[in-house]
């Protein structure tokens, strides 16, 4: 995440909004939505409600949230946290005549293999999914044989991907 908001802001965008699902916003914002928004204000950009907009998960939901966001101060740059909203939001774009990178900068927090038929390519970050499945599955065994597994939590590295689908604040 601090690599495209870095990026992001070094292109000139201040108006950067993140779209995530319900259960990363609620009951409270979960901690890359948090790391997010500290990001920002590290940059010296006001947060609040505008950057993690509350919407309900459903795709009338969504184009409700979209018309909202681009009804009077659009934001220059979205950042989406699944691939399946990616899609649905680059194409309510797309209906609104709204196009990456020429009008605003589109990026997707995680990889879907779809990516790679878009044009302009998708930038998104990726990682290694097997370490985290090899842990969860070493925890199940762990659980179920009833010994006690509070192992500390692990990282693991991802790539950013910049794609062609960001770009410099546009005119």
């Amino acid at each position: 995440g601090l690599i495209v908001i870095n990026k992001l802001v070094e292109y000139g965008h201040q108006r950067i909004v993140l779209l995530v699902r319900e259960e990363r916003r609620k009951p409270h914002p979960g901690l890359p939505e948090r790391f997010f928004l500290e990001q920002l204000q590290a940059h010296g950009i006001q947060t609040g409600p505008y950057n993690i907009p509350d919407w309900k998960d459903t795709p009338e939901g969504l184009e409700q949230c979209l018309n909202k966001l681009f009804a009077h101060t659009p934001p220059t740059a979205l950042l989406v946290g699944d691939p399946v909203t990616f899609h649905a939001i680059q194409t309510n774009l797309g209906r609104l005549g709204i196009n990456a990178p020429e009008n605003i900068s589109l990026y997707c927090n995680d990889y879907n293999e779809s990516f790679e038929w878009c044009r302009p390519s998708i930038a998104h970050l990726s990682w290694d999914y097997r370490p985290t499945i090899r842990r969860v599955m070493q925890w199940i065994k762990n659980v179920s044989q009833g010994h006690e597994d509070k192992k500390k939590k692990s990282y693991t590295k991802a790539v950013f991907s910049e794609g062609a689908s960001i770009g410099p604040v546009p005119r």
